[in-house]
C-alpha cells in the first residue's frame, strides 16, 4: 500500500486542519517523519490507521474522548492510498469521521479514477470489510507488521514461531501456496488410505490360514504334480 494523500482535524492534539501530500514525500523514493516528543509523529500513524479500520491504540473501548482533541465536538480523516488489486494498481479515498457525542461514526469509500471520485460503499459495518478486504490485512496484523507501535517489536519477535510465520506468510502472500500443498497432500492422503483399506479388504479373507495350514497344502500341491508328472 502506498499512501497519496492525508488530510485530518480533531485528532489527539489537532485541533486545526492538517494535509499530508506523500507523492510529493515520495518523490524522492523514501522519506522520513522526524521530530520533538510530542509534536505529532504517532497521529499521523493514528489517523490513517483510524481512516483504514476505525480504531486506533488510543482509542480504548470505542471512547471517542480518547482520540478527538478535547476542543473539537469531532474528529475526522480523509486519507488516500494506492495498492495492487487483481485489477491491477487502484487508488482508494476513504472519508471517516467521529462524533464526541456516542462515539458515532460515519464511512465513505471511494475510487478515484481518472481525476474522478467513484462512491463504492457507504456505512460503518459493510464498508469496513470492503477496506479490509482491499487492504489485506486485519487491524492487528497492520499494526505487527505496518505499522508496529512503540515498544511493540520486541513483542513481535517473541511471537510463537507459527504465529510468526502465519504473518509473513499472509503478509507476502504464501498462505495460498500452503494451502494448495496441505490439499494436495490431503489428497494423496486419501488415495493411498482408500488403497490400503481395499488391499486388507481382500487379505482379511485368508486371516485364518496359518503357518501349519499352507505347509499343508504346499505339500498336497506338490502330491499333485507329483501325480501329473507320473
Amino acid at each position: 500500500m502506498r499512501p497519496k494523500r492525508l488530510e485530518f482535524c480533531g485528532i489527539n492534539s489537532f485541533s486545526r486542519k492538517a494535509e499530508i501530500d506523500f507523492d510529493k514525500l515520495l518523490s524522492g523514493g523514501i522519506f522520513g517523519i522526524f521530530g520533538d516528543t510530542g509534536s505529532g509523529k504517532t497521529t499521523i500513524l493514528d489517523s490513517m490507521i483510524f481512516a483504514l479500520y476505525g480504531r486506533a491504540d488510543r482509542v480504548k473501548d470505542g471512547t471517542a474522548g480518547d482520540l478527538i482533541n478535547y476542543n473539537c465536538d469531532r474528529a475526522y480523516t480523509n486519507f488516500e492510498f494506492e495498492t495492487s488489486t487483481q485489477e491491477g494498481r487502484r487508488v482508494f479515498r476513504i472519508e471517516r469521521e467521529l462524533r464526541r457525542k456516542n462515539s458515532a461514526q460515519t464511512l465513505r469509500l471511494y475510487e478515484r479514477t481518472d481525476g474522478r471520485l467513484i462512491a463504492l460503499s457507504e456505512g460503518v459495518k459493510n464498508t469496513n470489510a470492503m477496506i479490509e478486504e482491499i487492504v489485506g490485512l486485519s487491524f492487528e496484523e497492520f499494526k505487527k507488521c505496518i505499522a508496529l507501535p512503540q515498544g511493540e517489536f520486541a513483542r513481535f519477535l517473541k511471537e510463537t514461531k507459527s504465529e510468526r510465520l502465519k504473518l509473513i506468510s499472509h503478509l507476502f502472500g504464501l498462505d495460498k501456496y500452503g494451502n494448495k500443498l496441505s490439499d494436495r497432500l490431503k489428497e494423496r492422503y486419501a488415495q493411498v488410505r482408500s488403497a490400503h483399506d481395499l488391499k486388507a479388504g481382500e487379505l482379511s479373507g485368508y486371516g485364518e490360514v496359518a503357518e501349519g495350514g499352507a505347509a499343508k497344502l504346499r505339500e498336497e500341491l506338490a502330491g499333485l504334480r507329483a501325480r501329473r508328472g507320473a
